[in-house]
């Protein structure tokens, strides 16, 4: 990007391609005469170039009062690495029978009342 001489320059699908600002033939267009020049095919190109800003405003969805307890309680919001440990005899599980075979049974009766 140069902005002295108003040249861009980028790759599109493997073509080098070149973007070149011209300031004199910028001219003030009316509304009508405009939408007459697009509706007969013309074409309309706008680019606009803004200095990044240097201070970014976080914005925080999270309440001050909940920031203050992960900041007072930070082992307990730490991201897990892996699966809970085993809890030995208390672990949930449901005993199935060995030679079962899935039911195809509807499970309601009845059909939805709307």
């Amino acid at each position: 990007m140069n902005f002295q001489e108003l040249t861009l320059r980028y790759t599109y699908r493997g073509h080098d391609c070149m973007l070149k600002g011209v300031v004199n033939m910028v001219k003030m267009v009316e509304a009508k005469r405009l939408d007459k020049m697009v509706k007969g095919g013309g074409q309309l190109f706008l680019i606009r170039v803004r200095p990044v800003e240097e201070e970014v405003k976080k914005v925080s969805i999270v309440p001050e009062e909940i920031l203050a307890i992960t900041e007072e309680f930070p082992q307990l919001f730490v991201d897990p690495k892996g699966l809970p440990p085993s809890r030995g005899p208390f672990d949930h599980k449901i005993p199935l029978e060995v030679s079962s075979n899935a039911m195809n049974l509807r499970p309601y009766k009845n059909a939805w009342a709307i």
